[in-house]
């Protein structure tokens, strides 16, 4: 009988977000001189004037140069094997400080109950404390920052004049990116913030979870509900027949901590499982969002546990993951 290889799985955004990062020290990048040889070019040469570096900031890029012109000459300059150079060690940069945030704080914009524009497409940092185990080894502490990128944000408003909000979430860590596509829908037959669509990209493949009913997560308008709600998504047709059925529940209006100011959000507790026919994922999992929908219903942190097996062997996880900044306003 042939083998099946093994893929990466897809599942709950956040438990992708938590055990694909649950990464290995990482080691500086080493430079070193390598011996070349002359190659100067002689003769009047016209030099291009420089371009001003660029304002360094958290933002998401909106084009880069397809080619790269060198410069008008060319010098290397050949090093003697008697004066060897030390190799000079790259650190990357550190995330920024985050101080802490006084309970009183008051938030400048309160949550809303509906949406009113999707999220500004933007880059935010994370910050994620909690531990991970799996396959039978020792749990990983995981203590680090996150960067998750709001892109393609786009409103549709329907025949009816409802309008509905798009919006995905790229999050890059290690050799694996997940992004989490989101629609938000006031009115309608099921209105509530929704997970479409998760894609996990690794260098052995990428897996692709898009249920045929997308999962509702909180319900709109936001109130604090008296009962949990039930929702359930399968995709047969990328998932392998994976399924997510949930419990969603708000619970209140909170403050989250937001590395120095607070943000309002809506409390919202999940109960639920993945499962797949094959077996290569059977887990329940509890979590918290925290969803500011007067930014567009941007999930701004969460708590998740879960527990059960992946590809037969067992996994736990519990993490907690706050925002670090205020977002931008809603369009």
């Amino acid at each position: 009988m042939r083998r099946r290889r093994s893929r990466p799985v897809a599942g709950l955004s956040l438990a992708l977000a938590v055990l694909t990062t649950a990464c290995g020290p990482h080691r500086g990048v080493e430079f070193g001189l390598r011996e070349r040889p002359v190659n100067v070019i002689f003769g009047e040469q016209q030099k291009k004037a420089g371009t001003p570096p660029s304002d360094l900031r958290a933002e998401p890029i909106t084009g880069f140069p397809g080619l790269v012109e060198p410069p008008a000459a060319q010098l290397v300059v050949t090093v003697p094997p008697d004066k060897t150079e030390p190799p000079v060690e790259f650190t990357a940069p550190t995330a920024p400080v985050c101080p802490d945030t006084s309970p009183l704080d008051v938030p400048v914009e309160p949550t809303t109950t509906r949406v009113a524009g999707p999220p500004i497409a933007t880059f935010y940092f994370f910050r994620r404390d909690g531990s991970v185990t799996q396959g039978g080894k020792p749990a990983q502490h995981v203590r680090d920052t996150v960067g998750r990128s709001v892109v393609n944000p786009a409103s549709v408003t329907g025949l009816d004049g409802t309008t509905s909000f798009s919006y995905d979430v790229i999050e890059a860590a290690g050799d694996t990116t997940t992004t989490t596509s989101y629609r938000v829908d006031n009115d309608g037959a099921q209105p509530g913030l929704k997970i479409v669509k998760v894609v996990t990209k690794r260098p052995t493949g990428s897996l692709e979870f898009a249920p045929e009913t997308p999962v509702v997560v909180m319900t709109l308008p936001a109130f604090a509900e008296n009962e949990a709600q039930r929702s359930a998504g399968a995709d047969v047709v990328h998932g392998h027949g994976r399924t997510m059925v949930l419990t969603h529940q708000t619970k209140d209006r909170v403050r989250v901590p937001a590395c120095g100011h607070n943000v309002d959000a809506w409390e919202v507790a999940l109960d639920g499982s993945i499962s797949s026919p094959d077996n290569e994922q059977n887990v329940t999992f509890k979590a918290t969002l925290w969803v500011a929908t007067q930014f567009g219903a941007l999930i701004v942190g969460d708590v998740l546990s879960m527990d059960g097996t992946e590809q037969g062997l067992p996994i736990s996880v519990s993490t907690k993951t706050l925002i670090n900044s205020v977002p931008k306003a809603a369009r």
